[in-house]
C-alpha cells in the first residue's frame, strides 16, 4: 500500500503539477477559513469580557418602607451574567486556541496535508 501511495504522490508532483499545486492551495484556503473562525471566537471573547465588566452596572430599584426609592446592585443577576460570560469566554478561548494550532501546523507543512487529503480521498476516511 505504501508503494502505491508513494507512486501516486510522485505522479501528482511530476506528471500533474497543476493538480499538486491546486491541492496545496486548497490546504491554504481551508486554513484561512479556519482563521476566520478564530477571529470570530476572539471577538466573542472580547464581547463576553466587556459584558463581564459591565455587570457591575446592573442595578434594581428598591422601594424602602418609608417610600423612598433607591437603586441597589442586583448581585444575583450580576453573578449570573458574570458566570455565563466567563463560561462562554473560556469555551471560545479554548476553541480559538485549538483551531489556531491546527492552522499553524498546516501552514508550516502544506504538502503533508495535501498528501493526507489524497490518502483520505483514496481510502474514503
Amino acid at each position: 500500500m505504501d508503494e502505491v501511495i508513494n507512486e501516486l504522490i510522485e505522479f501528482l508532483k511530476n506528471a500533474s503539477p497543476f493538480v499538486w499545486q491546486t491541492l496545496v492551495k486548497q490546504v491554504y484556503v481551508e486554513q484561512y477559513t479556519k482563521l476566520l473562525w478564530v477571529i470570530f471566537f476572539i471577538v466573542v471573547v472580547a464581547i463576553c469580557l466587556g459584558v463581564y465588566k459591565k455587570a457591575d452596572n446592573n442595578k434594581k430599584l428598591i422601594i424602602e418602607k418609608e417610600g423612598t426609592p433607591r437603586w441597589t446592585p442586583d448581585t444575583e443577576t450580576q453573578d449570573t451574567i458574570r458566570g455565563v460570560s466567563l463560561f462562554v469566554a473560556a469555551g471560545c478561548s479554548v476553541a480559538a486556541f485549538a483551531i489556531s494550532t491546527t492552522i499553524f501546523a498546516c501552514l508550516m507543512n502544506p504538502e503533508f496535508y495535501a498528501i493526507r487529503y489524497v490518502i483520505e480521498s483514496i481510502t474514503g476516511n
